[in-house]
């Protein structure tokens, strides 16, 4: 059995985007298409987003002999909310004494790559969330897991994907979407425990808008990762290509 690198799985990242934009001005080959609402408007969801990157991994899992899961379950275990509130995401070993593991529960992944072992979590080579929207709370949770070290080895490669139609002001909020998801990795997300999450694992964080570069015949990578010190506390990269 092969590997997959980050060039490997960059490269994977890349060729989705360039699919995904070609899809949304229907120039593409690929049977799949974006549904619309009643509205007419185009639904862009992480369905969409994750079975154009797992057609586009395929080649590269054949040529190396991988394999890869999805809605993955984690080896921790985690608590999100409390009762139907929710609240700032907190996780245990998964051999933690059973008296403390009161509303926990295991989570999951929405795709991992297994390399050499499918069974082995040291063997998990990358660990992938896709996020099309969400809240602040709905990235915290995200974070929590990909962080982990305990979900996956060392050399775990950790990527948070990120697709929006397009970077546009709201009049309601007083800020653009660029704004908007940066706050969702800095100090102005109340959702996350910044302190429980400063030895974390790094998390390569990479957000493309549909709308942006449009002119140029492509979509846009957009940095959403806050500069320092922001971002201190938690380990994350920005992916920008």
């Amino acid at each position: 059995m092969g590997t997959i690198t980050k060039q490997d799985l960059e490269s994977v990242i890349k060729d989705t985007f360039s699919e995904l934009y070609k899809i949304s001005i229907e120039k593409s080959n690929s049977r799949l298409i974006f549904p619309k609402y009643r509205t007419e408007k185009t639904r862009i969801s992480e369905q969409e987003l994750r079975f154009l990157f797992i057609e586009k991994l395929k080649p590269i899992l054949e040529k190396n002999d991988c394999y890869y899961s999805i809605e993955t379950p984690t080896e921790d275990i985690y608590k999100f909310s409390e009762g139907k509130k929710p609240q700032k995401p907190k996780r245990l070993p998964k051999d933690t004494n059973t008296e403390e593991t009161m509303g926990y529960q295991s989570a999951a992944f929405d795709l991992v790559i297994h390399c050499n072992n499918i069974d082995k979590n040291e063997e998990r080579v990358a660990i992938i969330e896709f996020k099309t929207k969400g809240n602040m709370h709905e990235y915290a949770k995200d974070i929590c897991k990909l962080g982990n070290k305990n979900e996956g080895g060392e050399s775990t490669l950790r990527y948070f994907i990120i697709v929006v139609n397009k970077i546009a002001y709201s009049k309601k909020e007083k800020k653009d979407t660029k704004q908007s998801l940066k706050e969702r990795f800095s100090f102005e997300n109340k959702q996350i425990d910044f302190e429980e999450f400063k030895e974390d694992a790094e998390i390569n964080v990479i957000c493309y808008s549909l709308e942006e570069g449009k002119g140029n015949g492509n979509g846009k990578i957009v940095d959403i990762v806050p500069d320092k010190p922001d971002n201190t506390k938690l380990n994350l990269h920005s992916i920008t290509f």
